[in-house]
């Protein structure tokens, strides 16, 4: 009966140690989603200093105009891929853009992807505040509706 009974108090340790170990792996990978995002969201692709309307006048790049200021609103990493996707809201010469940016081929170097997608307020309003998804929604009418094409932020070298 002994035995028995050190046997269940061994196997409840394992379970708890093991339930323990998930949560602290959930939370790190949690953490690591939270830090590969803001470093790809602004830093990667919208506010490059060497590339601007003014050099690249027409460019694909730049549909709204030249990039003022990028703010992350949220994102997403892969469980087993370096690939990502983010959500920013980019001021333009054209006024606020909320976009979702998909970065893709992340392990590949320098030939990676990033296609950026227009939001509509409605998908953006859960991410911003009431001020901001006014502004978004009166940008969103000033410029006639929403880029339904999505365009490339950087499409790589090869």
């Amino acid at each position: 009966m002994a035995q028995s009974a050190t046997q269940r108090v061994g196997r409840t340790f394992v379970v708890i140690l093991g339930l323990v170990l998930a949560g602290l792996a959930v939370t790190a990978h949690h953490a690591w989603e939270r830090a590969r995002v803001a470093e790809l969201g602004c830093r990667t692709g919208p506010l490059l200093p060497t590339v601007t309307e003014e050099e690249h006048r027409g460019a694909f790049l730049f549909p709204y105009g030249t990039v003022t200021s990028c703010r992350v609103l949220g994102g997403e990493v892969g469980l087993f891929s370096a690939d990502a996707d983010t959500d920013l809201l980019l001021d333009t010469r054209r006024g606020p853009v909320a976009v979702r940016v998909e970065y893709r081929g992340m392990a590949n170097g320098w030939q990676w992807t990033a296609n950026a997608t227009e939001l509509t307020a409605d998908q953006a309003a859960h991410l911003l505040s009431d001020a901001d998804e006014q502004r978004l929604r009166a940008a969103i009418a000033s410029r006639g509706g929403i880029l339904a094409k999505p365009w490339t932020l950087h499409y790589g070298d090869g």
